[in-house]
């Protein structure tokens, strides 16, 4: 299972938001290591984009959101972001 879509914003009509799709899937009883799974790892994998990106590697792009708490006791940690790195450059929260 792969959460997400090729849309690229959060704010298109024909798409549902990132942070819905996790509530639902938590909310049907997938565990919190399975939803990041499903919106890293297998998103790009379907994505055809894992050569890159999806996983925490050597030689691919980092993109990393930190976050103020642990995701898998509570997903809720989420909207708690501290830090923010894309493409491997640091980006402070409160400035996006």
């Amino acid at each position: 299972m792969s959460l997400g879509d090729p849309a690229g914003s959060i704010s298109s009509l024909e798409s549902s938001t990132p942070f819905y799709e996790l509530t639902c899937v938590l909310e049907v009883g997938m565990s919190s290591m399975g939803v990041l799974v499903a919106c890293t790892c297998n998103a790009a994998q379907v994505s055809h984009v894992d050569s890159n990106l999806g996983t925490i590697e050597a030689g691919k792009i980092a993109n990393v959101l930190v976050v103020k708490g642990n995701l898998l006791a509570d997903l809720n940690a989420r909207s708690r972001v501290r830090l923010v790195i894309h493409d491997g450059v640091n980006s402070c929260a409160e400035r996006l």
